[in-house]
């Protein structure tokens, strides 16, 4: 069992030791499923709260972004643990925003030796902006909300199909349909 409570031994798991800072990390591709080690969450989770980018937090450790998401949908401490990460993050960036302007500003946030990359002062402000605005739910949905079929719709809708096809069967046969 691993730390979420799940078996972590399925057959189509791959445990791929994953060497941190050595430079011996390989990408797994998208869609085998991946062994979380206490090493890669760790990992993992210090490169998100760095810098608040999944994908580069993900191939610090050698697995797709995909795999890390997938990780976050099924597992509730990962998800909960993302989250504090997340808003550690953020709550650094803005540190990092007022210690440049404390400094005089200027088009760069410098990043440091602890793995925070640099980032211009434009794109830091935007991106702490939409994170506000997400966590107050003031951001806008991209495009029409996702309509779901109930079950007797997709139900009604498969029967309709089937009579249609039962009827172009029939003429083509040149019955009449029934």
């Amino acid at each position: 069992m691993d730390g979420d409570g799940k078996d972590a031994g399925t057959a189509m798991t791959v445990a791929v030791a994953v060497g941190v800072g050595d430079g011996a990390v390989t990408r797994r591709r998208s869609g085998v499923k991946v062994r979380w080690t206490a090493a890669m969450r760790a990992t993992f989770f210090a490169h998100l709260a760095c810098n608040c980018n999944v994908t580069a937090a993900a191939a610090a450790i050698g697995v797709q972004p995909s795999q890390v998401h997938y990780q976050r949908r099924i597992s509730k401490p990962f998800a909960a643990e993302w989250q504090r990460m997340i808003d550690a993050g953020y709550l650094l960036l803005e540190m990092r925003m007022i210690g440049h302007a404390m400094a005089g500003g200027g088009g760069t946030v410098a990043g440091d030796s602890a793995g925070v990359e640099p980032l211009a002062y434009d794109e830091a402000f935007k991106l702490l902006n939409l994170y506000r605005a997400r966590r107050e739910g003031r951001v806008r949905s991209r495009g029409p909300a996702q309509v779901v079929a109930t079950r007797e719709q997709a139900d009604a809708a498969i029967l309709a199909k089937l009579d249609a096809l039962a009827a172009r069967k029939a003429r083509a046969a040149g019955e009449t349909p029934a």
